[in-house]
């Protein structure tokens, strides 16, 4: 507001109100302070005060502490997410198997149609796991064969059997057939240890008689040699070829109580008739590991 120079009435002084009246009353020259204050230059009457305009106090808003308080949520939403991410990415990477390297030995044919071969032998301590378990040999043995299926129940160098994974296989005929148009397979889940392989015929019509299938197709329970072969079987996918060799073996506790003994034959099914093998080498298509 400027200064009011022809003595005019303020246009918010209504008419009556007794401004410029002839009763001795001041007639009023505002003029607008330093301050911002519109004041009586003569009696000093204030008009309005700058701090408090004559209007009221105008609408009080709080879209900047929402803005802020929105913000704020955002970046804690972010974080959280972050936090996810790196937990899930950490998980993985600590949780992932190295990947197996392989020999650069020089690979052989692997040849489904040959039956595994076992050789007699002495009885010798291969080796002593980290549970204190010990591994004995029994006969040597190597095996051709078709991986079915795969699982471990401990991890490399333990396990109260001695013998961590557990290994279906198929040869001969059964292995070279679609067999799983014929039977399904897979291990039991009724024990911790060393499983049962189950197996369920979808039709009679098959290419080979029962009594053929349950001769040409082991579970076996093995004690790989390395951790590098561990790595390498657990890599192992349904139909991968294989070789294997080293010893059809036993294991025993520290203090001498018996744990597994291996089959010694490809004809029995019922309660030990799985091989258990202590892997001194495997071949995997055309990579072998040691």
């Amino acid at each position: 507001m400027t200064e009011d120079t022809n003595g005019q009435r303020p246009p918010d002084v209504e008419p009556g109100s007794g401004y410029g009246s002839p009763q001795g009353e001041c007639l009023h020259k505002f003029v607008t302070g330093a301050d911002g204050a519109v004041y009586c230059q003569k009696c000093g009457t204030v008009l309005y005060d700058s701090m408090f305009p004559a209007s009221g106090p105008g609408p009080v808003t709080t879209a900047p502490e929402q803005k802020s308080t929105s913000y704020r949520w955002w970046l804690i939403l972010a974080a959280a997410v972050v936090i996810a991410l790196v937990a899930v990415l950490g998980w993985k990477y600590s949780t992932k198997r190295p990947e197996a390297l392989a020999s650069g030995e020089q690979a052989s044919a692997i040849d489904l149609s040959k039956d595994p071969e076992q050789v007699d032998t002495a009885h010798k301590v291969l080796h002593v796991n980290a549970d204190k378990v010990s591994i004995s040999s029994l006969t040597t043995y190597r095996i051709w064969a078709k991986a079915i299926c795969v699982r471990a129940y401990a991890g490399f160098d333990r396990g109260s059997t001695g013998f961590p994974i557990d290994l279906a296989l198929a040869w001969g005929d059964v292995a070279n057939s679609d067999y799983a148009k014929y039977v399904t397979m897979h291990f039991s889940n009724d024990e911790a240890t060393n499983q049962w392989l189950m197996f369920n015929m979808k039709s009679e019509d098959t290419p080979w008689t029962e009594a053929y299938f349950e001769s040409h197709v082991s579970n076996n329970h093995v004690a790989p040699a390395t951790e590098n072969i561990y790595n390498a079987l657990m890599s192992l996918k349904q139909d991968d070829t294989v070789y294997l060799e080293g010893y059809l073996a036993e294991s025993f506790g520290h203090q001498g109580d018996t744990r597994v003994v291996s089959s010694l034959s490809r004809m029995d099914i019922l309660g030990g008739a799985c091989e258990c093998f202590y892997v001194t080498k495997a071949q995997i298509g055309d990579k072998v590991y040691k």
